[in-house]
């Protein structure tokens, strides 16, 4: 707010003084989970599978991941190829597409699988946003998809990490 009502007074100071001055201002308007914060997952769009690992129910092709169906499997970043540092106790929002005609079922985990951040959930086609904590004596981050034989082959894009 302080700076929008500093840019406000430089406008108004310019107008008045018939100059013309450049300046950015910059401040969150977002409503949406995680605002401003930085980017914590790398490669969420998977342009390069490089920050990414995959069991063999899940490739890394056309810039999405996608699940086969062929057996329980994972899609995760190692704390260590994420872009920023994830913390104990502290709430994340996790965003993602579902780009495919399948309902997926999926899991949310830390990396290796040890920490449950979300239970199963059906994903159809569409965009999601969901909420979770890290533990207070949480010592492994990262994030895991761990998909479920139970849903359907399907592909996931725009996977986004933000502290809340």
């Amino acid at each position: 707010m302080k700076n929008l009502l500093i840019g406000i007074l430089l406008v108004l100071s310019c107008a008045l003084n018939a100059q013309t001055v450049t300046t950015n201002v910059w401040y969150n308007t977002s409503t949406e989970g995680g605002g401003g914060n930085p980017e914590i997952i790398s490669q969420g769009t998977f342009e390069a599978s490089s920050d990414w690992n995959t069991t063999p129910a899940w490739t890394i092709s056309d810039e999405k991941a996608n699940y086969s169906d062929a057996d329980y499997g994972s899609l995760y970043q190692d704390h260590g190829d994420m872009l920023e540092t994830m913390t104990v106790s502290t709430t994340y929002v996790l965003s993602f597409d579902i780009v495919s005609t399948g309902t997926l079922r999926l899991r949310i985990q830390n990396s290796t699988g040890s920490t449950t951040y979300r239970e199963y959930e059906n994903f159809a086609t569409g965009s999601y946003e969901r909420e979770f904590t890290t533990a207070s004596d949480e010592s492994t981050f990262g994030l895991r998809f761990f998909a479920s034989t139970s849903g359907d082959a399907g592909s996931i894009d725009n996977v986004s990490l933000k502290e809340q």
